[in-house]
């Protein structure tokens, strides 16, 4: 039973920079039941995506190797991996032309910083109930 439970988890990918946050995140999506990855570094998440292959995506914008939005635009593009919705997270996305910038590489959706943690569950449950 508890080799099922795992092979059904919904996996999480979460890219953020920050340790403290990166750590925070992880903890709190494990608690909500989702198996949990990370990655620190812009550039080496889209290879991370594409080894893995996650349920959502939850990530920054300013990162270092690559930005947020970059990767969006190559996951997007990718057959292998384009459904995979992301959850991108920032403090920079408060005016709507910023807002637009992010849905158009293919943000799926937004949470700003600092995040709220009710929020940010009831997205990512949401996102993922779809799935």
């Amino acid at each position: 039973m508890a080799i099922e439970s795992l092979q059904n988890k919904k996996r999480i990918l979460i890219v953020e920079d920050d340790f403290a946050l990166r750590s925070m995140l992880a903890l709190l999506m494990q608690s909500l039941g989702y198996e949990v990855f990370q990655e620190e570094n812009g550039g080496a998440a889209v290879q991370k995506i594409l080894d893995l292959r996650p349920d959502m995506i939850l990530m920054d914008v300013n990162l270092p190797g690559m930005k947020g939005t970059e990767i969006c635009g190559i996951v997007k593009k990718d057959v292998r991996v384009k459904d995979i919705p992301i959850l991108i997270m920032t403090g920079e996305f408060r005016e709507t032309d910023d807002k637009l910038r992010g849905f158009m590489q293919g943000a799926d959706d937004y949470i700003l910083k600092p995040v709220d943690i009710s929020i940010l569950s009831a997205r990512v449950k949401a996102m993922l109930a779809n799935r």
